[in-house]
């Protein structure tokens, strides 16, 4: 079983890993386009479901978004809809704590 934050796959098929490796390099360029593009959405979308709420904390923490802006709001709402595992809501837990920054 591969699991990464930009790939994950659970049938490991003899011969599969070069494509495998291809699409992870593929979608950490575009990771990394989007993140100096500033396209949150899109930084977040190409991350796995599993690891959505890890990228979302990034963006909420090292990139400084305000919480008082409706768009950030809405990338949080966005990616809590969508978290499958509701362990990995505690990772979320921080964007009400106060005195984050």
């Amino acid at each position: 079983m591969l699991h990464h934050p930009l790939i994950v796959n659970v049938a490991m098929l003899p011969g599969r890993h070069k494509a495998d490796n291809l699409m992870c390099l593929g979608r950490r360029e575009e990771a990394e386009r989007s993140w100096r593009n500033r396209d949150w959405p899109r930084y977040i979308s190409i991350h796995e479901r599993p690891y959505r709420a890890y990228a979302l904390k990034r963006v909420l923490v090292e990139a400084g978004l305000p919480f008082e802006n409706r768009t950030t709001w809405k990338l949080i709402k966005a990616v809590w809809i969508v978290i499958d595992d509701r362990p990995l809501l505690v990772c979320l837990r921080f964007v009400w704590k106060p005195g984050l920054r």
